[in-house]
C-alpha cells in the first residue's frame, strides 16, 4: 500500500510539473555548427541539420551544391556579401565558411561551378575563384570597371573556363549588345566569343550555355537567347551552336517558341543530342545539324522558373504550378502525370535518388512539404513537413530548392531556419 501511494505521488508531480513547464527558452547562437540541434524536434528521416543563421533567423541560399564529401550553400538576401558555407555532407560539421567579396550586392541568384581544387561563385558584378580547401578567393572580377560592365548572374562552365553573359554597364538600352563572355579560372583571361545585337524593341540575354566535344575534338557550346524587354508580340527566342575551338557558328534556330519568351535553364547534352526547356514548350535537337528531333508545347503552362530533370530515358518536368510529369526522352510522349490537386507546387524542380523522384508542394495543411514519388509510376508513397515549424513559425519548404546525392540517396535543402540532409524511405 505504502509503495503503490509513492508511485501515486510521483505520478502527481509529473502531471503537475508538466501542466506548469515553461516555455523553451531562445537557442544560444550557433557559432560553430552543426551545434545542438536538440532545441527543436527531429525525427528518423533528419540525418542532420544546421541554421541557416547563427541566430535562427530565416535566410535565403543559393541552390545547394554537393562536390564530393562537400556541400556548399549561401545565405543569400540575408546578410550582405553572401557568406558561402562548405560543410561536411554526411555530419553537417563545417569545414569553412566565409563572406564573398562583392558587399555592394546581396543577391539570392548565385552561379557556381567546380573544377578540380577550384570554385567559382558568381554574383551580378563580381566573380570570385576560390580554393576549394578552405575557401581563400584567389581571383577576383568586378566586371563592372571593363567597358563591357554588367552581367548576369547565372553561369555555366567546362574545364578552365566559365561563360557568362556580359553587356556593356553604361550602354544606352536601345543599343544594347549581348556578348557571350569567357574566362579563363587559372589566368583570369577575358575574351568575348560571339555578340548579339537588339532588333528595335527586341533585347536578347544570353544565357548560360552546355559544352559538347564532337569527332574532331572541337567544343561546342549549345544556348540559346531569352528576351528580358519587349513590347507585347515581339519577343523572339533562338537556339546557338557555337564551336569555341574554331570560335564560329556553326548553327542557329530562330525563333523556335510560339511564346517568344525563353527559360533560365541550361540545355542539357544527352549523347549526340541537345535538350532544351523554354517558357512552356521543351524540345530536342541533334547537335551536329540542328535539326529538330521532336517539340512539345503546354498550353496554359509555365515552365520559366522551374529546373528539369533527365534520368535514364525519361526527362522529369514541373511547370511553375502543381502540374508534374515524367516524359519520355526519345520522343517526348507523356509516360505518366500527376493529378494538379496534389499540389505539388513551387517553382523548384525535382530531385531523383534510388528509383524516386522527390518534389516540394504542399500538404493538407498548407505548409510547404517534400513528397517521395515512384520514378516509374509517378505513383505518392512519402511526405514530409519539416518538424521545425513547432517552433520556428516561418519554418517551411519551397523557397531553397532540393537536391540529392547519387551516392548515399540523401536529400540537401532548407526550410529557411535550417539546412538539413534527409534520408527518404526506400
Amino acid at each position: 500500500m505504502k509503495f503503490s501511494f509513492i508511485k501515486t505521488a510521483i505520478l502527481f508531480c509529473i502531471v503537475l510539473c508538466s501542466c506548469h513547464k515553461k516555455d523553451m527558452p531562445s537557442p544560444e547562437p550557433c557559432t560553430n555548427p552543426p551545434c545542438d540541434s536538440m532545441v527543436v524536434p527531429k525525427d528518423t528521416f533528419m540525418v542532420w541539420q544546421i541554421p541557416m543563421l547563427p541566430d535562427f533567423t530565416y535566410g535565403f541560399s543559393m541552390d545547394p551544391e554537393l562536390h564530393g564529401d562537400g556541400l556548399y550553400f549561401s545565405n543569400n538576401l540575408t546578410v550582405y556579401g553572401e557568406p558561402i558555407h562548405k560543410v561536411n555532407k554526411l555530419t553537417g560539421q563545417t569545414l569553412w565558411n566565409t563572406n564573398g567579396s562583392c558587399k555592394y550586392q546581396s543577391s539570392r541568384s548565385l552561379g557556381f561551378y567546380q573544377k578540380e581544387t577550384k570554385i567559382v561563385f558568381k554574383q551580378e558584378y563580381c566573380l570570385n575563384i576560390r580554393n576549394d580547401s578552405d575557401g581563400f578567393i584567389t581571383g577576383s572580377i568586378d566586371f563592372r570597371i571593363f567597358p563591357n560592365g554588367a552581367c548576369d548572374p547565372r553561369m555555366s562552365g567546362f574545364g578552365e573556363w566559365v561563360f557568362v553573359n556580359v553587356i556593356p554597364y553604361n550602354e544606352k538600352k536601345d543599343s544594347t549588345t549581348h556578348h557571350l563572355t569567357r574566362i579563363n579560372i587559372e589566368t583570369l583571361e577575358i575574351d568575348t566569343l560571339l555578340a548579339i545585337f537588339s532588333e528595335d524593341t527586341y533585347y536578347p540575354l544570353v544565357e548560360a550555355p552546355s559544352a559538347y566535344i564532337e569527332s574532331s575534338g572541337d567544343t561546342l557550346l549549345l544556348f540559346s537567347n531569352r528576351s528580358y524587354s519587349f513590347k507585347k508580340g515581339d519577343g523572339k527566342v533562338d537556339f546557338y551552336c557555337f564551336n569555341m575551338t574554331q570560335k564560329k557558328l556553326e548553327w542557329k534556330k530562330e525563333d523556335i517558341e510560339q511564346t517568344g519568351i525563353g527559360a533560365i535553364y541550361t540545355p542539357q547534352i544527352l549523347g549526340d543530342k541537345v535538350y532544351y526547356q523554354g517558357s512552356n514548350e521543351v524540345f530536342m535537337f541533334d547537335i551536329a545539324t540542328g535539326n529538330k528531333i521532336w517539340s512539345r508545347r503546354f498550353l496554359g503552362e509555365s515552365y520559366y522558373f522551374t529546373k528539369n530533370l533527365i534520368v535514364g530515358d525519361k526527362i522529369f518536368v514541373k511547370d511553375d504550378g502543381y502540374r508534374f510529369k515524367a516524359l519520355d526522352v526519345n520522343t517526348g510522349n507523356t509516360i505518366w502525370e500527376t493529378d494538379p490537386d496534389k499540389k505539388y507546387g513551387g517553382g523548384l524542380g525535382p530531385a531523383y535518388a534510388d528509383g524516386n523522384v522527390f518534389i516540394m508542394g504542399t500538404d493538407s495543411g498548407s505548409y510547404g512539404a517534400i513528397f517521395g514519388l515512384r520514378a516509374s509510376t509517378g505513383k505518392q508513397f512519402w511526405q514530409y513537413r519539416t518538424p521545425n515549424y513547432k517552433k520556428y513559425s516561418s519554418s517551411t519548404f519551397g523557397y531553397i530548392n532540393m537536391i540529392a546525392d547519387p551516392e548515399t540517396g540523401y536529400l540537401y535543402t532548407g526550410d529557411g531556419v535550417f539546412m538539413m540532409c534527409l534520408k527518404p524511405p526506400k
